[in-house]
């Protein structure tokens, strides 16, 4: 089974979250906002769920309503 997931695994190229806009550093000054979002670039996204931002504290960040 184990062998069948890393096939498939490997044939689809390897498993990641792109994270956009992409540039490497996001500057924005003290009090803006900053947008980021993410897709997870997988073989079945559906198995994908729970998708969370965390800080640097391990704290999730929630979305403003």
């Amino acid at each position: 089974m184990i062998k069948a997931i890393h096939e498939l695994t490997s044939a689809a190229g390897q498993p990641r979250l792109e994270i956009f806009p992409m540039q490497g550093v996001q500057r924005k000054p003290v009090g803006k906002s900053l947008i980021l979002t993410c897709r997870p670039n997988v073989p079945d996204a559906s198995l994908v769920a729970d998708l969370q931002w965390k800080d640097n504290l391990n704290n999730t960040i929630l979305p403003k309503p």
